[in-house]
């Protein structure tokens, strides 16, 4: 799978969100996510209900998901709001049926992948932009995880970058192996909150472990460490057979 392959796929599953309630308006990035005839957007939970407590009352008529005019044309119909641990939140919507968008779900994160970002930051007006990243963090037994993206901004450090990231939080973090899509988790908050914009937090997606929502497209790393190994050992086996 190509860079430009990837970013397409990723483009067809980015959401742009926002929530006003009142005079507070919340922006953000999720990511669509199709289960049994039902389609959903993972996003993080800051996203929905604010930063500080206490945390919004938000509900559905508040929220406005928006994707890109070539994918959908309208705005798209929010059904219904589920919210796991303060971390990750899952918005039902109305069925959109997306053909040739796969991806598989991971509840950990592969360290010392080249990992691809899309979001909504506010730096660029809300328009859509993409970032690579690399992840060296091999602490696994945490919810959390964090990444180093590859292209800066010209100002990305202090109140700037906090702006920045208003936006960009809720945007997916996949890699690709073997022509498969792998989402790993959520961009959530800077790396340090006074520092250099470059350092990203993201969870993973350990929470969807929780959901009573069938994701049939979720598995361990274990899982899908051991069908990498057998692809592999496929491959090797062809090529010895050419010789």
């Amino acid at each position: 799978m190509t860079e430009t392959e990837i970013k397409d796929l990723i483009k067809k599953v980015t959401v742009k969100i926002e929530v006003s309630i009142g005079d507070k308006i919340e922006k953000g990035t999720g990511v669509l996510l199709q289960q049994n005839e039902k389609t959903y957007v993972l996003t993080v939970h800051h996203c929905i209900y604010g930063k500080e407590k206490p945390f919004h009352n938000t509900q559905v008529d508040n929220i406005t998901l928006t994707l890109e005019q070539n994918i959908c044309s309208n705005n798209v119909k929010l059904i219904a709001i589920n919210t796991f641990k303060e971390n990750i939140v899952l918005l039902e919507i109305e069925n959109l049926a997306l053909k040739d968008v796969k991806y598989l779900c991971l509840d950990r994160v592969y360290d010392e992948k080249k990992y691809f970002i899309r979001g909504y930051p506010n730096a660029l007006n809300g328009e859509p932009h993409n970032f690579t990243a690399n992840c060296n963090d091999s602490d696994i037994e945490t919810i959390g995880f964090c990444i180093t993206l590859n292209s800066l901004t010209d100002d990305t450090s202090g109140e700037s970058a906090k702006n920045y990231m208003s936006g960009l939080s809720g945007s997916g973090v996949f890699f690709s192996e073997n022509n498969q899509l792998y989402l790993v988790g959520l961009v959530n908050s800077l790396g340090n909150e006074n520092g250099v914009f470059n350092r990203i937090n993201c969870l993973k997606l350990i929470d969807l472990h929780y959901t009573e929502i069938n994701i049939t497209n979720f598995y361990t790393i274990n899982e899908i460490s051991s069908k990498l190994k057998e692809i592999n050992k496929t491959i090797s086996y062809e090529v010895c057979k050419e010789y």
